[in-house]
């Protein structure tokens, strides 16, 4: 026997795998060390079940192919799009815009898919040439609630309106469906409330000027019978009628207090204040002279001096003031 056949003889019977050395340097002389590694502990226990788990594997890939071909659902998505302005048009002012018009559009979408929407686009006459009603009668927006999908687009004015069939004629019908029902019944709800407020206001006006009609007819009756529409005739000779009035009053209730007086004072021997109590003239004169009054020594008392505009304009008006007091004092002496 060789030195060669020996040593090829002599070799340990067990290799180890190169996946399973260990990365840390070796003494020359020193055996290697086996390290576990997780791909070792998978390799050994798979040793020998390599053909059974490659069995298993094909068997569950053919299952599963199998399962999505029978029990998949393939087909066909038709998709259509509804824009909301975010403004509302004004005939006689600025457009206005709509509050919160996020939050609206989010209700749109929910709207489209909501169950009365399905009841009319069921109705639809489109759809029931594909889809005729269910002679069992069971719910006939089951199939179309199934494969009906609506989302707002953020930050645009859409919302996106798509059906999902494996015919794609009844995926086209399912969405047109969708659309025409919102469009005619679901969008239409708020623009049907703005029509009975728009009527209410118009029936307003239609009443309003027919009562501005009616009032100004019997203007001009009256003004047919009085010889004038224009008012401002009566109310001055109104006016001027209690002027008089009120001027022999005066005189009347001086003369009583004349007769009635103890001491026998006469309107000579009156003074301005007496005269105040009974001529209202005199007594709003006396009122606006203590105003001037007032104001001149607030003046002078903020250091306003003879030469002060301001204080030759109060002393001029008090001047005027006093003058119209005593023409009316002397007046009233005379009457």
């Amino acid at each position: 026997m060789s030195q060669d056949f020996q040593l090829a003889f002599n070799r340990p019977s067990t290799q180890i795998e190169p996946w399973a050395a260990g990365g840390q340097p070796m003494a020359l002389g020193s055996p290697m060390p086996a390290q576990a590694t997780p791909l070792h502990r998978i390799h050994r226990s798979m040793r020998g079940r390599y053909l059974l788990a490659i069995v298993l594997a094909l068997v569950g890939a053919a299952a599963g192919a199998a399962g999505g071909f029978l029990f998949g659902k393939p087909g066909y998505v038709s998709q259509g799009a509804i824009q909301i302005k975010p403004t509302i048009p004004n005939i006689d002012r600025i457009d206005s815009i709509v509050a919160m018009y996020d939050r609206l559009m989010t209700t749109e979408a929910s709207k489209i898919m909501s169950q009365s929407i399905l009841d009319w686009a069921v109705k639809d006459p489109d759809w029931q040439k594909l889809v005729p009603p269910d002679p069992s009668g069971g719910d006939p927006t089951a199939m179309l609630a199934s494969g009906l999908k609506a989302d707002y687009v953020k930050m645009t004015e859409y919302i996106t309106v798509a059906y999902q069939h494996r015919d794609p004629a009844i995926a086209q019908a399912g969405t047109r469906a969708i659309i025409r029902a919102y469009m005619k019944h679901g969008a239409n709800e708020d623009a049907a409330q703005y029509e009975t407020k728009l009527n209410f206001w118009k029936e307003a006006r239609t009443k309003a000027i027919a009562a501005t009609r009616a009032a100004q007819n019997t203007i001009e009756d009256l003004g047919r019978t009085y010889g004038t529409q224009d008012l401002r005739i009566y109310n001055d000779a109104v006016q001027h009628e209690k002027s008089n009035t009120e001027t022999l009053l005066q005189q009347a209730e001086m003369s009583l207090a004349t007769v009635e007086s103890p001491t026998g004072t006469t309107p000579d021997d009156m003074s301005l204040d007496d005269m105040a109590l009974v001529d209202p003239q005199i007594a709003k004169d006396m009122g606006i002279k203590r105003d001037i009054e007032a104001a001149l020594e607030q003046v002078k008392l903020g250091g306003g001096g003879p030469q002060m505009a301001r204080r030759k304009s109060l002393e001029q008006m008090l001047d005027v003031r006093t003058k119209m007091i005593e023409d009316r004092a002397k007046w009233f002496r005379e009457r």
